[in-house]
This record gives structure tokens, sequence and C-alpha cells, in this order.
């Protein structure tokens, strides 16, 4: 019924930097994959826990990341055990996902959530450019739908569908 509907809407993010935005639904559920090995198993992402040294491997395209904790904060790691790189090896075999699309810039930062959220990634700080007989703006360097309405100061940011208002850009 639409009285059950949650319109609650997401948490929204903002980086000015290239950013990914990985879910973990919920606290991190682990399963033993191999002996001193847990896998992440409440996310898309590959994350994996070494058991003996609690430290938590994360793998994003090209990039490897390192983090006490499965909710970060994440770092660029180079000296990945050959164990978490087998193991993930073994993973990606399993998914048929072929990503085409080669990113060669640095390592984006990972931000890890909790709870349905958005990313809005702006180059840097936000660009405005004026859309003719209107009282908006809009932020030319993102490839999201931000609007600033001039008289009121509020922005204005279409996601998936549904507008959402802020006196603020939180970023």
């Amino acid at each position: 019924s639409i009285a059950n509907l949650n319109n609650k809407p997401p948490k929204i993010i903002f980086s000015t930097e290239p950013t990914v935005l990985i879910l973990i639904d919920g606290e991190p559920k682990l399963k033993k994959v191999e002996k001193g090995f847990e896998l992440v198993q409440n996310t898309g992402a590959f994350i994996v826990k070494n058991s003996v040294s609690n430290e938590y491997y994360l793998k994003g395209g090209d990039f490897w990341y390192e983090s006490k904790s499965a909710l970060g904060p994440w770092e660029t790691a180079e000296n990945i055990p050959s164990k978490v790189k087998d193991i993930a090896n073994k993973s990606e075999s399993k998914s048929n996902e072929s990503n085409d699309e080669k990113y060669d810039g640095k390592a984006p930062k990972i931000i890890i959530v909790q709870e349905p959220s958005e990313l809005i990634i702006i180059g840097g700080e936000p660009k405005f450019s004026p859309l003719q007989n209107t009282n908006l703006l809009f932020v030319e360097n993102s490839d999201s739908d931000i609007f600033m309405n001039i008289n009121s100061q509020s922005y204005y940011i279409l996601l998936s569908g549904r507008w959402f208002t802020s006196l603020a850009l939180i970023l």
C-alpha cells in the first residue's frame, strides 16, 4: 500500500574529487573463505579480512586499498598479500563482470555507507552558469543535475527521478 512507502530521502554525499561509494547492507557480515581470511558478504564490493592481522583489503578496478575496519577509512595499498590476490582472482572469475571502461587516473577515494545514499561529484568548487530566461543557475562542472534558485538561494538536485532541495551544498 502507498502508506507503507518509505519516502525518506537518501543520504546525499558531495565530493570534489574522484570518489567511489560502496554500500555494505547493515553491519559487515563475514564469511570464512579460506583459512585466516573472511569475505564481507553483504556488499557487492570485494572486501576481505585477514583474520590474523585484522587488516581489511578492498579491490576496486586496478586499485587496492587497506583499512583496520570494513567501514574505513581506506588508504591505497601497494603490498597486498598474495593470498588476498588469489582470493580476489577466484572471486572475479566467478562473476562475469566485464568492465571495458579503463580508468587511468589516480585511485579514487572510497566512501563506505550502510544506508541508501547518493554520491554527487563536482570537479572542484562548483562553477555556476545561468539558465537563460530563468532565475536558475546550474552547476556545470558536475554530471549531476544541480541547480540554484537565485531568489531563494536554494539548491535543487535531481536523483533517480526525484527532486531534493537544500539551502547548502555540503562539500
